[in-house]
């Protein structure tokens, strides 16, 4: 690309918003009208590095980038063009597990370009003295500059899905970015410039990349900041303020205006689990319901100590002090259920090996025959009875100081419909649970994850339920519409009804369901 035809380029991209291009951001709540299109509601994909720094990382997302590239590929298919809307509510990119660094001259140097394409500047000096201590473990901030090049790791990385999603767009089909917890980056311009940059290099072979921002993009990508309302009845958000551990206090930036105001739970993620995760690939994706706090000690105890503490000091230190509020309502919860419980422990277990040191001493053994008695049967039982009352009150300790998602937002559906008595439907993500109530013909619906889930207890083991989504249909006739709780079968790359949500079903249909729809009166 000619360096000045480059720079046009940029500055198209810096000026798209406040030149009407396309739709300005910021506005808290959006609303827009379908036009009797099929709406497609997605939630939760989780998109994220693969590699860091050279190293492979588990696979989990490969069969993801499976699965969602074919029921693009599906929808593209069966969607008429400019008939469709497909909306992602929160958390498409999971800007908080992208921890890879650039490490060579050559990325600096490719870096550096990324930015001149969105009309950014940055001298690849300036970025490389931009990193600092703390960034080279945990890695880069949310400035705007460094959470551009994050996604450019995960554009390059999940090009297939990128490519499916502008395939969608090309046909002239919508697609709608919610924000949610995990991607927060999507308040900077730059991040948003670049997700539309990285579409159009998709398909701008096919026609000039300015025709292809111009006349697909702008059009037909849009941005949310919070919630989207469609056709004044279909009320759309990702859910994550209703979860206290995932909302913000205070404005989107911190004072400086440099970085993101990231909620409690995201500093979790980022200096805590994201080590634990990487050290420990199998415990990637356990369910944050109870917390991978637990699991890891539970499983691998002396290892789950270590990690605790070489992380969680260097947590609470980088912790903005307005969340500190959240802690030091369970210190009291913490000492009863941890510290008086070990002590008390502690205290029965030295009552049962204290006749035995007495005895040592009465008899004045030497050290041999006294080893020899240490290594007498009940001993062993005695180890290992101490250490499981150890693990398992280190295991609930851990399980207060982590992050506990809330299993459903059914509540806060039913406090919204009470507000709005004309919606039909809300529908929210963030938890990851599939859901479908009825609230006297009002419909709350979560359109689960994209993600495969470890639960922490065999007891809760049940089938996998990601890869879900919904969708609105809108009939030929007036007034006609149904609505489907779905999951993808990406063996047989066709959807399975969860849940009819209205509308006629046949009997087919409505013997593959597999969620059962609760009606609340």
């Amino acid at each position: 690309m000619p360096d000045d035809f480059a720079e046009y380029i940029g500055n198209l991209l810096l000026k798209c918003e406040k030149d009407n291009f396309t739709e300005n951001y910021g506005n808290p709540e959006v609303s827009i009208v379908s036009g009797g299109k099929d709406i497609y509601i997605v939630s939760d994909l989780h998109i994220t590095q693969t590699r860091n720094n050279g190293k492979n990382l588990p696979p989990s997302d490969t069969p993801k980038d499976d699965a969602f590239t074919n029921f693009m590929k599906y929808l593209t298919r069966r969607t008429a063009s400019g008939r469709g809307i497909l909306i992602i509510n929160g958390d498409f990119i999971d800007f908080l597990r992208i921890t890879g660094l650039p490490q060579t001259d050559t990325d600096f140097q490719e870096w550096n370009h990324i930015l001149s394409k969105i009309g950014i500047s940055k001298p690849v000096e300036y970025l490389k003295s931009s990193i600092s201590k703390k960034e080279l473990k945990y890695g880069l901030n949310t400035d705007d500059f460094k959470s551009v090049w994050k996604l450019h790791i995960v554009a390059k990385e999940h090009f297939r899905i990128f490519s499916s999603l502008m395939q969608w767009i090309e046909k002239g089909n919508k697609l709608i970015i919610v924000k949610g917890n995990h991607d927060l980056e999507f308040y900077w311009s730059a991040v948003r410039n670049y997700m539309r940059l990285a579409l159009a290099e998709q398909v701008s072979g096919n026609g000039s990349l300015e025709n292809v921002l111009k006349n697909k993009i702008f059009p037909n990508l849009l941005f949310v900041d919070d919630s989207l309302i469609i056709d004044n009845k279909y009320y759309i958000e990702h859910g994550h303020k209703y979860d206290k551990y995932c909302h913000s206090i205070g404005g989107p930036l911190l004072k400086n205006k440099k970085e993101i105001n990231m909620p409690f739970g995201s500093f979790f993620n980022r200096y805590l689990l994201n080590h634990i995760e990487l050290a420990y690939p199998p415990f990637k994706n356990v369910r944050l319901k109870r917390s991978i706090l637990p699991l890891l000690v539970e499983k691998r105890f002396f290892v789950g100590i270590r990690k605790l503490f070489e992380n969680i000091p260097p947590l609470f230190l980088v912790i903005p002090m307005r969340y500190y509020r959240y802690l030091f309502g369970r210190v009291l919860m913490i000492v009863l259920t941890v510290f008086l419980p070990l002590l008390y422990a502690m205290d029965k277990f030295w009552n049962i090996i204290e006749p035995l040191t007495l005895r040592l001493d009465a008899e004045n053994e030497s050290p041999s025959s006294r080893q020899n008695l240490l290594k007498m049967p009940g001993q062993s039982m005695l180890e290992n009875l101490g250490l499981f009352l150890v693990s398992f009150i280190m295991s609930r300790a851990s399980s207060y100081i982590q992050l506990e998602e809330p299993n459903s937002l059914y509540q806060y559906a039913r406090r919204k419909f009470s507000e709005n008595t004309g919606y039909r439907l809300i529908t929210f993500g963030h938890t990851h649970n599939p859901e479908a109530f009825n609230l006297n013909n009002q419909w709350f619906v979560n359109t689960g994850s994209w993600i495969p889930t470890v639960e922490l207890f065999a007891s809760e083991k049940k089938k996998d339920n990601a890869c879900t989504f919904m969708h609105l249909y809108r009939g030929s006739r007036e007034g006609k519409e149904a609505g489907f709780l779905q999951q993808w079968n990406n063996d047989t790359e066709q959807p399975v009804l969860l849940a009819a949500l209205g509308g006629e079903l046949s009997e087919n249909e409505t013997g593959n369901r597999e969620l059962r729809i609760q009606r609340h009166e």
